[in-house]
């Protein structure tokens, strides 16, 4: 889905406290990028190392913690 106008940011963290155990990854295009938003909770999932991987084939970075991390490319 399609998420126009909305903070990814925000909907991850809103997934997180929704769901006990769950991995997300959104994606917000913008003009010449992509803004990527992930967060874990309830599995062994981190997040740093997950948004460094896609972040690195957009051709960008990302960082953060183990249970959110951020980035763009």
């Amino acid at each position: 889905d399609t998420v126009k106008g909305g903070d990814i940011k925000k909907i991850v963290d809103e997934i997180k406290k929704e769901n006990p155990k769950v991995a997300v990854m959104l994606f917000e295009p913008k003009e010449k990028s992509i803004v990527i938003a992930c967060g874990s909770r309830g599995n062994n999932i981190e997040c740093n190392r997950w948004i460094e991987q896609i972040a690195a084939i957009l051709g960008g970075k990302g960082g953060g913690r183990k249970d959110f991390a951020s980035g763009g490319g």
